[in-house]
C-alpha cells in the first residue's frame, strides 16, 4: 500500500487471487489444453493437431463452436471456420497474401 502524506491510501495492494494459467501438452510436446485463471471464470481451451504438426482445431469448454483451421500445400493458413464465421486467405507464388475474405 502507498499512502499520501495525509494518510490516504493511494494504491491498493493486489488481490490475493491466484492468476495462474495451467497448460497441458500432448506426446509431441504441443499445447493440448489450457485452464485460465479464476478471474476468467471456468474457461478452458483445447487444441487438436494434424499429423503434419499444424493446428487442426481449437475449442473452449465454455461452449460455442470449435475453430477449424485449413492450410495450403505450403502449410500457409488459408482458412478459419468457427460456426457461421469464416475467414480465408489467398497467396501468390512468392507467399504474399493476395486476398482475404470474411463472412
Amino acid at each position: 500500500m502507498v499512502a499520501a502524506a495525509d494518510g490516504r491510501t493511494l494504491i491498493e495492494p493486489p488481490t490475493t487471487r491466484a492468476c495462474t494459467t495451467s497448460f497441458g501438452y500432448d506426446w509431441a510436446k504441443r499445447v493440448a489444453s489450457a485452464s485460465l485463471p479464476a478471474a476468467f471464470g471456468s474457461a478452458a481451451a483445447s487444441w487438436s493437431w494434424r499429423a503434419d504438426g499444424l493446428v487442426a482445431t481449437r475449442a473452449w469448454t465454455s461452449g460455442g463452436s470449435a475453430a477449424a483451421f485449413s492450410y495450403d500445400a505450403a502449410k500457409r493458413a488459408t482458412g478459419l471456420a468457427k460456426g457461421s464465421i469464416t475467414e480465408a486467405q489467398a497467396y501468390d507464388r512468392a507467399g504474399n497474401v493476395t486476398g482475404e475474405a470474411r463472412s
